[in-house]
């Protein structure tokens, strides 16, 4: 028989006496155990990004948060369960309720990033929105999409606005992307359940409102007006009711019936075919007169260096005239150079010449009147003399032959 038990360190036990009653004890230790029946409870370990739930048979509730360690005792517990703390990322929201003192219900938005961890008389909201439907993600279904954690980061979704009429009864589905961004939790929370179905809704009734006034041709001419905001006011209005800002609206194409595809195809095709082969077309024209510039150029390259080349020999040829016309033009200047200055020493002897005969005649000169004087004083008539002296011979002597009657006239030269 065995008196003593031994309870290992970190463990717990609940010795039961014979009255019915128990202790509770904490390795390590020996205990006495005659008589006595020892329960091992049951331990509960939370880490640091988990906590414990304990549930008491009173119906009380006591979060622990980790790191912690707790023994399920069967008379005072109901149930003990570990479970994790909300991890609450960047661009996430957690919306929590509390029991308030009055009995009123207090709302918390917990923002991230964060680790959540619950009290025992708080809960977490849980939404349930419109989500895709299986593998077609532009199609949407009520409660779809259950989740805790808001998103407060940019965001998107697809949807596709099934069956809508255009004027000449063509029956479409127009398929979108809606870019949006929740920027006040409190009034979403206030004012929808469902800011997915809001949206949807929205959408369908613009979507509606633009294709009914217009024809299919009409509808496929004005697409690129589905890309700009100011074609989804209801859905801006609506947005903006539920705190929700809408960034952009993408139109993605459309799908129509079967035949009305097949004739939509069949056009397509023919005009690419006919779009390809006026590419083709202008294509070759393009590289012809491409081929023709090119010859062109090279034309008018080569005649333009033929005209620098003759322009480069005329330039040539006139340098050599210019050249040669300076070499003249200094050959001339030499000679009237040196033909003045002959003249000027012709004009020099010249003076000097006429300088000298200029003072022999001054002699002469005097030598005569001093002749004249003395003639005069020995009585010599000087008039004769110089009369004589003065005498000239007739240079030509003219004689007339013939009879009395004959009259001659001379006239002086």
């Amino acid at each position: 028989m065995i008196f003593f038990h031994t309870l290992p360190v970190g463990q717990q036990a609940a010795v039961w006496r014979p009255d019915g009653n128990y202790d509770i004890e904490t390795g390590p230790q020996r205990i006495f155990a005659f008589n006595r029946r020892i329960q091992y409870l049951q331990p509960f370990t939370a880490h640091p990004n988990e906590y414990i739930r304990v549930q008491f048979k009173n119906g009380d509730t006591r979060h622990i948060r980790g790191p912690a360690v707790e023994f399920l005792d069967p008379i005072v517990h109901e149930t003990i369960e570990v479970r994790e703390a909300i991890e609450i990322d960047g661009g996430e929201a957690l919306v929590t309720y509390n029991e308030a003192d009055d009995g009123g219900v207090i709302r918390r938005i917990v923002r991230g990033p964060a680790l959540h961890f619950p009290q025992a008389n708080e809960w977490v909201h849980d939404f349930r929105w419109h989500g895709s439907d299986g593998f077609e993600h532009d199609k949407k279904r009520p409660g779809a999409l259950t989740f805790q954690k808001l998103r407060t980061a940019p965001d998107q979704m697809y949807y596709r606005v099934e069956a809508v009429r255009t004027r000449d009864e063509a029956v479409l589905d127009v398929r979108l992307m809606l870019f949006f961004e929740l920027v006040d939790i409190e009034r979403m929370l206030d004012v929808t359940h469902d800011p997915i179905a809001d949206f949807i809704n929205a959408l369908t009734a613009d979507i509606m409102d633009f294709v009914a006034d217009k024809t299919f041709e009409q509808f496929k001419a004005n697409t690129k007006l589905l890309n700009a905001l100011e074609g989804y006011p209801q859905l801006i209005k609506r947005a903006e009711r539920m705190g929700y800002q809408v960034n952009k609206v993408a139109y993605r194409g459309y799908l129509a019936n079967p035949k009305l595809q097949a004739m939509h195809d069949n056009a397509i095709e023919t005009r690419t075919r006919l779009a390809l082969e006026a590419e083709t077309e202008t294509q070759k024209q393009a590289v012809a007169d491409l081929q023709q510039a090119r010859q062109l150029e090279r034309e008018a390259r080569m005649r333009n260096e033929a005209d620098n080349a003759a322009e480069h020999q005329r330039r040539l040829q006139r340098a050599a005239a210019d050249q040669e016309r300076e070499l003249k033009q200094l050959e001339h200047t030499r000679a009237l150079r040196q033909h003045a200055e002959e003249l000027e020493t012709e004009r020099n002897h010249q003076q000097a010449m006429n300088e000298l005969e200029a003072g022999r005649d001054d002699a002469q000169h005097a030598t005569r009147l001093k002749l004249y004087q003395g003639m005069q004083a020995a009585g010599v008539d000087l008039t004769q003399v110089l009369v004589a002296e003065h005498q000239r011979t007739p240079d030509k002597l003219i004689r007339i032959d013939g009879d009395a009657k004959t009259r001659v006239h001379l006239d002086a030269i």
